[in-house]
């Protein structure tokens, strides 16, 4: 006759400790670009991803606390225009800069709400 065990305990499963700090979640769209303007200069750059909260730019270096102004397209031709800063400078696995919306009004949401619909 064959023994078994019946007090066989089986191993508690790990809680996933690492939280989601972000309120809103990210869209990581490919071949969308974003204008920025500083005084007479515009600078595009590309997307790495965007929220409602704020967008990542690759290989774009900003110092922290840098304000900036952005112009945002769609190809359904939605523009928003959004201020924005810097929030972090560096990423692990790339170059680029986290910039942070600000002064987000309530027609600017809803613009910018419609055109990450738009992308996805």
């Amino acid at each position: 006759m064959k023994q078994t065990k019946t007090n066989k305990k089986t191993p508690a499963k790990k809680k996933n400790l690492t939280r989601e700090k972000r309120k809103h979640p990210r869209l990581a769209p490919k071949g969308l670009w974003i204008s920025e303007f500083k005084g007479d200069y515009r600078f595009t750059s590309e997307v790495k991803d965007i929220a409602l909260g704020g967008v990542f730019l690759k290989k774009r270096v900003e110092r922290p606390g840098t304000k900036t102004f952005f112009v945002l397209r769609s190809d359904s031709h939605i523009q928003v225009e959004l201020t924005a800063v810097a929030v972090r400078d560096k990423l692990k696995n790339g170059l680029g800069t986290a910039y942070e919306f600000t002064k987000m009004t309530a027609s600017k949401t809803r613009l910018l709400r419609a055109l990450l619909r738009d992308l996805n």
